[in-house]
């Protein structure tokens, strides 16, 4: 019989490490930064995992000014068409408007507000922008 942890015992933000026995293709090599988890289910996204696409080109029909270095994170087998961002930045204006804090310094958006929010303060705030 395995012993799992309770919800309390795994409160988010906590990283997840595969053990190198794992050999499900989905979680193999994969460290996971858990965000929820309950009685009613979890989420969580693989952070270690390149998609090998800059998000330039992942929005390329998009009309954004996208920094060409801003990388895409394969975040898990479930939901892969959906686009999710983890950031830190809380004072960005969009950002106020929708997010979830799931820690001290991560914050969990879906909307094209928090993306646009987000891209811009990327551009102004690199070396160069303005």
């Amino acid at each position: 019989m395995v012993n799992r942890p309770g919800p309390a015992a795994l409160g988010p933000p906590t990283l997840l490490v595969a053990s190198p026995q794992l050999q499900d293709p989905n979680f193999k090599k994969s460290v996971v930064l858990l965000l929820e988890y309950s009685d009613q289910g979890s989420m969580g996204f693989v952070i270690n995992r390149p998609a090998g696409v800059p998000l330039q080109e992942v929005l390329s029909e998009q009309d954004y000014d996208i920094p060409t270095d801003v990388p895409v994170w394969f975040g898990g087998p479930v939901e892969t068409e959906t686009g999710i961002i983890l950031h830190n930045q809380a004072d960005t204006e969009a950002a106020e408007a929708e997010k979830k804090a799931m820690g001290p310094s991560v914050i969990l958006s879906s909307n094209e507000q928090t993306l646009e929010s987000l891209l811009d303060y990327a551009t102004t705030h690199q070396p160069g922008g303005a």
